[in-house]
């Protein structure tokens, strides 16, 4: 089941944003602050969390969103991005799905214009098969993302 985030769940999503960190090469060099971020998004009407809870109601992935104006022209709209989407291994199969859905349909109540999606540091494991999701939705690929740290 995928279900809004609240405050109850600040500490399991603070697990499965550990657990994102983890898996990631690029991410897991960089210090996670997941309280910091988490208050953000359930203190900032722009941001949205979308948890899916396994059978037995523990937290199996969340999704965290935002909306922005677009940048390049003054009738571009609204874009809704995702700020964090991961899943446990476990659940892959039908939880991201859902999350993406729960995540269009609140963009789509927001009056969003357009819709990104990014797989980036969190899963370059898993391009390919990120990739094969997000075109199974209806998504195209429109460029790469590329990382580089500073400091």
């Amino acid at each position: 089941m995928v279900r809004p985030g609240c405050l109850s769940d600040v500490e399991a999503c603070i697990v499965l944003a550990q657990n994102a960190w983890a898996e990631s090469p690029v991410y897991s060099r960089i210090p996670l602050e997941p309280q910091l971020l988490l208050n953000r998004v359930l203190n900032d009407p722009s941001y949205v969390l979308f948890v899916s809870e396994s059978e037995d109601g523990s937290l199996n992935g969340m999704f965290l969103g935002q909306l922005t104006r677009g940048l390049y022209t003054s009738d571009a709209g609204l874009i809704a991005s995702n700020v964090l989407f991961y899943v446990l291994p476990h659940a892959r199969r039908i939880a991201p799905m859902r999350l993406i859905a729960a995540f269009e349909k609140w963009a789509e109540d927001n009056d969003a214009a357009q819709i990104h999606l990014t797989t980036s540091g969190t899963t370059l494991r898993n391009i390919a098969s990120n990739m094969r999701l997000f075109d199974a939705l209806g998504y195209t690929l429109n460029g790469i993302q590329t990382h580089k740290v500073l400091k």
